[in-house]
């Protein structure tokens, strides 16, 4: 391997003008040149301005466990994709809800870029340029930065993936005896890491995120003369894991009790109808664009129509590229050594692991009448109503083997300077090129939300809901516009409100006596506003879910509809998930402050006492 010549200034130099370029492309849709967002902002915006107004009114410390901003009183801890505890909606405490989501849109653009750089220099032990290049086609994949734009905000968490995979594979310089509070260490980041997924709303993108590092253990297992122990790295992620669920019992648990009574199953679950077809749309979408309109022609089973952003994936051709002139360059050389023949069996096992995880995204989007039947039974699979965002799995795979094909064939290691310097500029400036009008026509307009939140600011609080309300059109029929969550903005509940978890018509929200009107309307002994701990512990507080505020109950309606606390009762089992989760984030955050204190003892040269 020749020597590393691009020093570390002119590595980090780099790093940052590629970084500030990704959010210069980006930062135009924020809002679009007419002045609007992606549509799915519709559903995010207004949680931002409802979290907002729960922390004006309660502080930081005080758990959100409900709202009254939506469909006359929702849950929102036990809501899997809410976001309360995210970046964009802490940033939001501080700045107006756009400028959070540039800052976040930058920070996990830096993160993804340096988590992915150190991956390929740590674990990999790639040369500079190569993980530059590696980090940089991570930086510009579609699959974030288009379902950013668009509001799939929950999946910003995508790009912690190389983090915490280098988290977990990297061989530490530490000294011997401290090695064991660096593994700690890095457990415990990698649990909080999965932690910020799970409580940012990422829960749904987990099981994509485990067979990504998966895959990059493989890769490592496979082509690294010094690499960690399969037993190691399987013992490592599940103790991440397990800590990570502990953390995040306090949601989890809520979770499980909400969603197990409104279980989304109503929808088929679509499907490719030709093998030939499937392959081809995620190639397509994968390497050169989204491919949308070739979808349709064999996408089958379907209710909802599936649009440009859903495939948006792009890491441009350079790793496919690549791959191939290497596997030429590998199969020559292959076929007069017999490789195959001399492999031993870890590493055929770590090959058969590697196509098994490949082949699950073809797996789950294949269409057969029976098959289809079985995924509709599968726990989480079966109230989905898309699976192509599994495809995110090949993204980091295909970019790692590109730059190990680099590293490991002495053609592209002796024009390693003209190839990555060359695909460099093909990549930022496919970007810069690409067709982006699809993005400059979404329809959400954020005023209405933004004005609401500098008035909260101003007055130093949120206002009451006062009212459940309804959108009509001019025949005086309702009707549900994209935009009906900024009712919020007016001071009212949206009765016909977007939540995705009772189905995206409301097939599934209990109504019972809610009407449109004043929340103090008194109907069979009942306000015109919904207990939402019925939702979630209905038992415990002896109601149904979907029950509203008796008449009795008009001071917990009063302190709900005002953005406050009001009492209700837990179930047995959140009280000890409760605690159990509050009880492993003090000790994660204690084990990292105690490996950092014998961390930092050895680098400067002291003995542990």
């Amino acid at each position: 391997m020749q020597a590393d010549f691009i020093s570390k200034k002119t590595i980090l130099t780099l790093s940052w003008v590629l970084i500030a370029v990704h959010f210069f492309i980006f930062e135009q849709f924020f809002p679009n040149r007419q002045g609007l967002l992606g549509h799915d902002y519709s559903y995010i915006l207004p949680l931002l301005l409802d979290g907002y107004y729960w922390f004006t009114a309660n502080g930081i410390f005080s758990p959100h466990w409900f709202t009254p901003s939506f469909c006359g009183g929702l849950p929102r801890l036990a809501n899997p994709q809410g976001i309360y505890y995210s970046l964009p909606q802490f940033l939001t405490f501080i700045f107006n809800p756009l400028t959070s989501l540039k800052i976040t849109f930058a920070t996990f653009s830096g993160l993804g870029f340096y988590g992915f750089y150190f991956l390929l220099r740590s674990v990999f032990s790639t040369q500079r340029l190569t993980a530059l290049l590696g980090a940089t086609l991570f930086l510009f994949n579609g699959y974030y930065a288009y379902r950013f734009v668009v509001g799939h905000l929950p999946f910003h968490s995508f790009m912690l993936v190389p983090l915490m995979a280098f988290l977990l594979l990297h061989s530490s310089n530490t000294e011997y005896r401290f090695k064991k509070w660096r593994a700690c260490l890095d457990i415990v980041l990698c649990a909080l890491l999965f932690t910020y997924m799970v409580y940012s709303g990422g829960l749904n993108g987990i099981l994509p995120v485990l067979l990504c590092i998966v895959l990059i253990y493989c890769l490592c297992a496979l082509c690294m003369e010094k690499k960690m122990g399969t037993g190691r790295f399987f013992l490592r992620l599940m103790v991440s894991g397990l800590v990570a669920m502990m953390i995040s019992l306090p949601l989890l648990y809520a979770a499980v009790s909400f969603l197990g009574h409104f279980e989304r199953v109503m929808y088929p679950l679509p499907g490719f109808n030709s093998l030939w077809g499937l392959l081809k749309v995620s190639l397509t979408s994968l390497f050169f664009y989204p491919a949308h309109e070739m979808a349709r022609e064999f996408l089958v089973n379907k209710r909802w129509g599936l649009n440009r952003h859903e495939f948006e994936f792009g890491i441009t051709m350079i790793p496919l590229l690549i791959v191939m002139v290497g596997s030429l360059f590998w199969l020559k050389k292959c076929l007069g050594r017999g490789c195959l023949k001399t492999m031993d069996l870890p590493r055929r096992l770590h090959v058969i692991l590697i196509l098994l995880i490949l082949l699950v995204p073809i797996a789950l989007n294949v269409y057969h009448p029976a098959w289809n039947a079985f995924l509709k039974q599968v726990p989480l699979i079966k109230t989905s109503s898309s699976l192509v965002r599994w495809f995110v799995i090949y993204i980091p795979f295909f970019i790692i083997a590109a730059c190990l094909v680099i590293e490991k064939t002495s053609w592209f290691a002796k024009h390693r300077v003209s190839i990555v310097v060359l695909s460099l500029l093909f990549v930022v400036g496919s970007n810069i090129l690409s067709s982006k009008e699809y993005y400059h026509q979404q329809p959400y307009n954020p005023e209405d939300i933004l004005g609401a939140y500098e008035a909260a600011k101003a007055r130093g609080g949120p206002p009451v809901i006062s009212e459940i309300t309804v959108i009509k059109n001019a025949a005086g029929q309702p009707v549900m516009p994209g935009s009906r969550n900024n009712s919020l903005a007016a001071g009212k509940s949206q009765m016909l409100c977007y939540e995705p978890i009772f189905g995206y018509r409301l097939e599934l929200l209990p109504f019972k006596t809610m009407t449109e009107g004043p929340v103090w309307l008194e109907s069979g002994g009942a306000l015109n506003i919904k207990n939402p701990a019925c939702y979630v512990y209905p038992r415990e507080n002896h109601c149904e879910p979907g029950d509203h505020f008796a008449l009795a109950e008009r001071d917990e309606a009063l302190a709900f509809a005002g953005f406050r606390p009001f009492h209700f009762n837990f179930s047995r089992g959140q009280e000890i998930a409760n605690f159990a989760g509050g009880l492993f984030l003090l000790s994660a955050v204690i084990c990292v402050i105690v490996c950092l204190f014998f961390l930092l003892r050895s680098r400067r040269g002291r003995p542990a006492p």
